[in-house]
């Protein structure tokens, strides 16, 4: 029997977009808020790198999800994907870590994969439920990669910021990595490399909406803005 495609209503994306900002919270409060160290398993506040599973009040995700409908469940899954032991949680892990051990540059990559670049992929992904865009086609695919290269370009922006700005422009303290001698794009590739980096992974966001025409360049927008932003 052919399965009934469900419909999308208004209120879906609003929630998946809320979904994706309340992950994003989350990140920050762990990344800036010490006390919250205690949100990370004992095995990380000790410095192993594992995958810990993910649960909520002593169930799995798929225990919580496994009643709900089709596309309801198929958002808690992206978002648990996301932000999760698998996602932004691992990412967490990972850069706790490397505060006392020096990372290299694949570690580096690995590490801002699984924080910044997760929830981007998990928001765009969010979307695509939303609107109906099935995984496996090649839309989902380059939006995908579209936000995996939008998450370095963040990442590496950051960095720079890092070193660049003031904390009256960027709202936030600057100067921490260098303080804590903490491994950056900055440290790696130098400011001037750095900057390349940030534009070659740029690069690589625009050409995997080649294929998506007129309809793609608000992402197009947003990507340029992130290369050039100053907070």
């Amino acid at each position: 029997m052919k399965r009934r495609k469900e419909a999308t209503t208004p209120q879906q994306p609003r929630k998946a977009a809320a979904a994706a900002q309340n992950g994003h919270a989350t990140a920050k409060i762990m990344r800036h808020d010490k006390s919250n160290e205690n949100l990370l398993p004992q095995q990380v506040q000790a410095g192993e790198i594992r995958h810990a599973p993910m649960k909520w009040e002593g169930k799995s995700v798929a225990e919580i999800v496994k009643n709900l409908p089709r596309q309801q469940k198929r958002v808690y899954q992206l978002l648990a994907k996301g932000g999760g032991d698998r996602g932004m949680l691992y990412g967490q892990e990972l850069d706790k870590h490397f505060e006392t051990v020096r990372a290299g540059e694949a570690e580096l990559l690995n590490l801002h994969a699984h924080k910044t670049g997760a929830l981007i992929i998990a928001a765009v992904e969010l979307g695509c439920a939303a609107a109906g865009v099935r995984p496996d086609t090649d839309t989902r695919k380059a939006l995908v990669r579209y936000a995996a290269e939008l998450g370095l370009v963040f990442q590496i922006v950051d960095d720079i910021l890092d070193v660049t700005s003031t904390t009256e422009e960027l709202g936030k303290p600057v100067g921490s990595d260098a303080d804590n001698d903490k491994t950056t794009f900055i440290t790696l590739y130098g400011l001037q490399g750095a900057h390349k980096e940030a534009e070659r992974h740029n690069a690589a966001a625009l050409a995997a909406l080649d294929a998506l025409g007129p309809g793609a360049d608000f992402l197009r927008l947003m990507a340029a803005e992130l290369l050039e932003r100053k907070k």
